[in-house]
């Protein structure tokens, strides 16, 4: 029997087809970018993200008999469509900066601590509410036409089978569920001024919402009866991916971006550490278990800067660079807040900065120093959960940034074990996985993971590698505070000019 997961991000759609063991039988990625459109936007053109959806079913579906395809996607984007399902906006996403002023008035009007008992949110202008309020406002003669406003979840699931559902955790993604009872707050849409009917159904994740239209079928050359299922937020997918089900186990996800996303049981995490932490608290793929989503604005992307903007390297620059790690702390240290500060801080004002630099710095020390801050950050949001009382007794870690050397530091500065699953597309995977739970193959998502994912390594903490680490993590814990009022400074003077 063959599944299919697709995982739908900012830069591309991925896809898998396996079997109820775990075997790929197929992969395909199909890339896009965002639209070119400044002035602080952040956009994907949605109809280019359908059109890679439907190469990705072709590619991995084409010829097979195909029992289930599960939909997951990034959080926080919104596409307005119109009753045909023709499209009136392009996908606004989280980053895009649309929205602040709306979403500010609103979290005046809602209170953020009575915001963050009912949805498990910190405040922050990345959630879908401030998007839908802007249309509202901006764009009104648009807003009356809008029939639904989607996720890219719902998006795709509506195309494929005209059923409007979103799962429990990208729902929660809107800043508009009630993350408790996993159902829309009909107090927080009252508070938006919004109709509930502008959403889709909330159902939970590896639900079965409906088939595959027969002639899309016959187009894509796929076989079976193709159910379509709702997947879930993206962090969670690559969760499931990784073999990460039940409370006390945690994924790291290292690509452009970093985080972590622990398992727990509901109630550990409530609103006062919620709103102290800054880390979100949203409903798993599992009935009964939550999930944080606690993240760092940038990683790898901060080594990609070095490397190819600053050197002008090619892709094996990473791979030399990545060999001159030494065990030793490198003397210079860094704060990879190049895309500002997530969790805790919170502060897009936040900026990069490399300090202790001397004349004999070179380039490989300057990359150790670049990884190290960005494994510290990681270690900061890591302290955090376990201040928060959320428990970790084990770490998956996925993500193209993930060579050993990085590892290896991850398991030291952190002092705990890390271990990689076989399969590095790990978002499309915990699809699959959902799906073989979804048709019966398995009972339930966590049965099915233990028989769909493999452990390829484990990489355990150097003791005295963490000791010397542990005295540059306590300090790195202080440099936020110590540059914050020069970065605020800065930017006033920015804004003045």
């Amino acid at each position: 029997m063959n599944f299919i997961g697709l995982d739908i991000g900012t830069s591309g759609v991925k896809a898998l087809c396996m079997d109820e063991n775990g075997r790929v039988e197929k992969g395909c990625r199909a890339g896009y970018g965002f639209l070119s459109s400044g002035r602080g936007r952040r956009e994907l053109d949605p109809e280019s993200v359908w059109r890679a959806v439907l190469r990705c079913l072709g590619e991995t579906g084409g010829g097979r008999e195909i029992e289930t395809v599960t939909v997951s996607a990034l959080g926080e984007a919104v596409i307005a469509v119109d009753a045909f399902g023709r499209c009136l906006s392009t996908g606004i996403t989280g980053t895009d900066e649309r929205g602040r002023e709306q979403y500010k008035a609103f979290m005046e009007k809602a209170g953020s601590r009575k915001v963050a008992e009912i949805t498990g949110l910190p405040p922050s202008p990345l959630y879908s509410i401030g998007k839908i309020l802007w249309m509202k406002e901006s764009e009104p003669e648009v807003f009356e036409r809008i029939h639904k406003v989607f996720t890219f979840q719902d998006f795709v699931i509506y195309r494929l089978c005209g059923f409007a559902a979103v799962d429990a955790s990208m729902a929660s993604r809107s800043m508009l569920l009630d993350h408790r009872i996993r159902r829309w707050s009909p107090w927080l849409f009252e508070q938006a001024g919004l109709p509930v009917t502008l959403m889709s159904e909330v159902v939970d994740s590896g639900t079965v919402v409906g088939v595959m239209g027969e002639g899309l079928r016959r187009e894509l050359s796929i076989k079976g009866k193709v159910r379509i299922t709702a997947g879930c937020h993206d962090h969670i997918a690559n969760a499931l991916g990784a073999g990460v089900c039940r409370a006390g186990e945690c994924v790291n996800a290292a690509g452009t971006t970093e985080g972590l996303t622990a398992v727990m049981e509901k109630g550990v995490l409530g609103a006062a550490a919620v709103e102290k932490y800054q880390v979100a608290c949203e409903p798993f793929a599992i009935p009964g278990l939550y999930n944080t989503v606690a993240f760092s604005n940038a990683s790898g992307s901060v080594l990609k800067w070095f490397v190819k903007d600053i050197l002008k390297a090619g892709d094996d620059m990473y791979e030399i660079l990545g060999r001159s790690i030494r065990r030793e702390p490198s003397p210079v240290l860094t704060l990879p807040h190049f895309a500002g500060a997530a969790t805790p801080c919170m502060d897009e004002h936040s900026r990069g900065a490399l300090l202790g630099l001397t004349l004999e710095a070179g380039r490989e020390e300057i990359y150790q120093a670049l990884v190290e801050g960005t494994q510290m950050e990681l270690g900061l949001i890591y302290k955090c959960l376990r201040e928060a009382k959320v428990p970790i007794c084990r770490i998956a870690a996925t993500g193209g940034m993930a060579s050993e050397e990085i590892l290896q530091m991850k398991a030291d500065i952190l002092g705990c074990e890390i271990y990689t699953p076989d399969c590095r597309e790990t978002g499309a995977a915990g699809g699959a996985i959902l799906g073989a739970a979804a048709c019966g193959v398995y009972r339930n998502p966590v049965e099915a993971a233990d028989h769909m994912v493999r452990e390829k390594r484990r990489y355990y903490p150097d003791k005295k590698r963490h000791e010397a680490y542990k005295r540059k993590q306590e300090i790195y814990n202080g440099l936020y505070g110590l540059l914050r009022e020069v970065n605020k400074t800065e930017m006033t003077k920015a804004e003045q000019v």
